[in-house]
């Protein structure tokens, strides 16, 4: 990543429990995508060059991909497109909410 990120944002997250971390990380780059500006930003900074590639007849801009997990609620969708993610894969659907493991919990 970038050296802001190494200096500021990792060791502040780092300090935090990871469910409060993951919750901001996706609040930060949620609330940074929303305007042209921000998303312009990020694709400056982080956007990879030159990694297309085509695998089954598809083409991808990047072999590397978001998991699913990362963003659950599918929140920062504009952020991670940003970000230069080939392709993004959010959470899955279901009639009711699942609760989910007891805490702690990574997230």
């Amino acid at each position: 990543m970038g050296l802001g990120y190494s200096l500021f944002v990792r060791p502040f997250l780092a300090l935090m429990d990871s469910e409060k971390a993951h919750s901001r990380a996706i609040l930060g780059l949620k609330i940074f995508s929303f305007t042209v500006l921000g998303r312009m930003f990020l694709r400056v900074l982080y956007r990879p060059r030159n990694l297309e590639t085509s695998t089954l007849g598809l083409d991808f801009s990047n072999p590397l991909g978001l998991a699913a997990g990362m963003d659950k609620k599918a929140e920062a969708m504009r952020g991670w497109e940003a970000l230069g993610f080939g392709f993004i894969e959010v959470g899955g659907i279901t009639e009711h909410e699942q609760i989910g493991n007891p805490k702690p919990r990574m997230f």
